[in-house]
């Protein structure tokens, strides 16, 4: 009797962790409508404009304590304040999403954005906790658990706040396309984001989608897996003189991004669309981090192959060019 018990639970317990898994997936889903909803109120109140994604991308703000970044140290960098999800006080805080652009339209806890020195002195960053708690509208429950929560010495979370949701920042959050890449530190390419009319076919273009990063801590170390607020496409792209941009910006072929696209959904992610529609799609393949560096940014102990992805279900489905991020 024991063994067959012991059977019964063998063959009964998966099937009830896939059905758990798929209630958590239909849950994501709504938050990624709940996210589609907030953006189109966002878009009619502000002429069709998406909201930037990372407005000041090539600012550095200083540590917690003062201390300047050094520009020039790029595997630890941690640039901007602003991003879609949220803005922080410093490079050592968290991202507060009661100060994101979409907050007004989550429902999410009013704050006023502190302009004086002496609201920014009063001003106290939230810590994880309160992140996790404020943003309970769009956390995805399946990343609620699989995430790493806490920034430390060697592990950098700093894109807290955004849920496990990516944005399209290169096309709909930002102006790449289209505006000069001017040289380091301006974010002119940045600071505007696309218009709605931009985009030919919205149905099958990505706007929002399951979002992940995979790390190794500073030194090397196990993987870990942090929010990442931006669902990259598969190459970099460069302004064109129409306006549509291009993936071989330097005419030497395209350069791989490194995946952000999460499949956490039993090997499936969910992906927002520009019609506003969600649906599920299954992984298809990927791309290390760092394995192909000729600039040397990334340090050996700190590569992620693009075996390792796979198996944290990061990567991406369909072509492998940005046919499913761009304007066409």
């Amino acid at each position: 009797m024991i063994a067959i018990i012991g059977i019964l639970a063998g063959l009964l317990l998966p099937a009830l962790a896939a059905a758990r898994e798929r209630g958590r997936q239909i849950s994501c889903m709504n938050n990624l409508k709940q996210l589609g909803i907030a953006m189109e109120m966002y878009t009619s109140d502000y002429g069709d404009y998406y909201i930037p994604g990372t407005a000041d991308i090539n600012t550095l703000p200083p540590f917690a304590d003062g201390t300047p970044q050094d520009p020039f140290d790029y595997a630890n960098m941690r640039a901007g304040y602003w991003r879609w999800h949220g803005w922080r006080k410093d490079a050592d805080s968290l991202f507060d999403p009661q100060l994101g652009y979409l907050a007004p339209y989550l429902s999410m806890p009013k704050l006023r954005f502190p302009e004086t020195p002496e609201q920014l002195g009063a001003y106290t960053p939230p810590t994880a906790t309160e992140v996790l708690r404020m943003q309970d509208v769009k956390m995805c429950p399946t990343f609620r658990g699989i995430y790493r929560k806490e920034t430390s010495a060697d592990r950098i979370m700093f894109e807290a706040g955004a849920g496990g949701y990516g944005y399209n920042i290169t096309y709909a959050g930002s102006s790449q396309a289209w505006s000069k890449m001017a040289p380091y530190p301006s974010n002119q390419a940045y600071e505007t984001a696309a218009r709605v009319p931009k985009f030919r076919d919205p149905a099958k273009t990505i706007l929002f989608a399951d979002a992940a990063a995979a790390r190794r801590p500073r030194g090397g170390g196990d993987i870990y897996i942090m929010e990442q607020s931006e669902v990259v496409p598969p190459h970099m792209i460069g302004p064109t003189a129409d306006g549509m941009g291009s993936e071989d910006p330097w005419g030497m072929g395209p350069t791989m991004l490194t995946p952000t696209m999460h499949f956490r959904h039993l090997g499936k992610a969910n992906v927002l669309w520009g019609s506003l529609h969600v649906t599920a799609e299954s992984f298809g393949w990927t791309y290390g981090y760092g394995e192909v560096d000729p600039w040397g940014i990334i340090p050996d102990d700190e590569v992620v192959t693009a075996r390792e992805m796979a198996a944290r279900e990061i990567g991406w489905f369909g072509p492998e060019d940005n046919t499913l991020f761009d304007y066409r």
